[in-house]
């Protein structure tokens, strides 16, 4: 039993640091013209997500940006750290050089990525990442913008503004065939050691017979 227990414990141990492993780099999604449109595997906080660039209203782009559910955090802590994974891991290389390459973004000097968080329909609420051209330090904040200064928050014909939509990563197929790899085991292990626990009282000695059953008859 003992045995079985900390095999147990070891393939649970095993299905936890798999499942929240996340991905050591995002994978940047770029067109065929060159552009960065976005990225997998973006490790916020722990979480991994995908995040894609897109120009529009908050309410094309969010569905409806009315609820706190159409955005992907819910504080100016997640969207800060949010905005400073974009700097980190995908904002970088050529794409840190040049803002320009940013799909939503054709201004050579900054490329600025909204990541809405909360809003109360006449301010909107972000996490913001400001990819400066090469040489010029980056940086990462959240502010609130109102609807007076920004129709609709839109970000069309707002050169240097982009939003960032981020969406929690689905699984790849490698983590769960480990999932499913493991719960086989757990199985398995649990069959085995019921037929382990298991036994006929009549192959036992007569005075272990008698010790654990004294109404035995069997001779």
């Amino acid at each position: 039993m003992k045995r079985f227990i900390r095999a147990l414990l070891a393939s649970v141990g095993l299905l936890s640091a798999v499942s929240a492993t996340p991905a050591i780099s995002a994978i940047l999604i770029v067109d065929g013209s060159g552009n960065l449109t976005g990225a997998t595997g973006v490790n916020v906080l722990g979480t991994v997500y995908d995040v894609v660039f897109i120009d529009g209203t908050c309410a094309s782009v969010f569905g409806g940006c009315d609820n706190q559910e159409d955005f992907a955090f819910g504080n100016s802590q997640e969207a800060s750290s949010a905005a400073q994974a974009l700097l980190d891991q995908v904002f970088v290389g050529l794409f840190d050089n040049d803002p320009a390459l940013t799909s939503g973004c054709s201004d050579v000097l900054r490329c600025t990525a909204w990541l809405p968080y909360h809003t109360s329909g006449f301010s909107i609420d972000v996490g913001v990442a400001q990819n400066w051209y090469s040489g010029q330090v980056d940086r990462s904040f959240h502010g609130t913008f109102l609807l007076s200064d920004v129709p609709d928050f839109s970000q069309l014909g707002e050169d240097p503004w982009v939003w960032a939509k981020f969406t929690r990563a689905v699984p790849e197929p490698s983590t769960w065939a480990m999932m499913l790899l493991g719960f086989a085991l757990s199985g398995f292990l649990l069959r085995r050691s019921g037929r382990t626990m298991s036994f006929d009282l009549r192959q036992l000695p007569r005075q272990d017979r008698l010790a654990r059953n004294p109404t035995s008859r069997f001779t």
